[in-house]
């Protein structure tokens, strides 16, 4: 009862093309780091390995803003925080994982997230009980696990974001070679 379909979907892979399908090349190379058009794709293969991506890949929202901004810290965290909302670029990327990366990511978060858990039980465990060895272990043992998650927990992070380019790091170099180099 195996019919043909004529209303069902290609099942011809456009996945390793760096056009996303599109015919046109969005996404180029530019040393390690990925140049993109803003609003294109980059190809649908894992950008660790260069294996193919497992479904569903989720599409992120990056942020960035100019790195001259964290000067506003000196004069007050809230100001910065203001204007580091009023001038950022926002770009949306679907990065995708094949399944052993994306394991490997779920397993870091799930560390880091005990860690902060274990960190803030530590703390008030030391708080109530007057355990100033407790407390000053769950802080740092906090601060820890968060740097561990947003390290080994990003897929792609945000170089420069502008009206035209979108530039990526933390591709791995097999992915990044099958891409060509960026023209400009």
């Amino acid at each position: 009862m195996s019919e043909r379909n004529p209303y069902a979907p290609s099942k011809a892979s456009l996945g390793d093309r760096p056009s996303g399908g599109t015919g046109r090349v969005t996404a180029w190379r530019d040393g390690n780091v990925v140049v993109m058009l803003a609003g294109g794709e980059i190809p649908h293969r894992c950008v660790k390995c260069n294996e193919p991506a497992e479904e569903p890949t989720k599409e992120r929202t990056l942020y960035w803003y100019n790195p001259w901004l964290y000067l506003l810290i000196l004069i007050s965290i809230l100001v910065f925080a203001i204007v580091a909302l009023i001038v950022r670029k926002k770009a949306v990327v679907s990065a995708g994982l094949c399944a052993d990366h994306k394991r490997r990511r779920r397993n870091a978060l799930t560390v880091a997230w005990i860690g902060v858990l274990a960190g803030m039980l530590l703390l008030l465990l030391g708080v109530t009980e007057s355990s100033s060895a407790a407390a000053l272990t769950g802080v740092p043992l906090m601060l820890i696990a968060i740097v561990v998650g947003i390290t080994l927990g990003r897929v792609v992070y945000p170089v420069r974001i502008d009206n035209d380019y979108v530039r990526l790091k933390g591709c791995g170099e097999h992915f990044l070679a099958t891409l060509p180099e960026f023209p400009y």
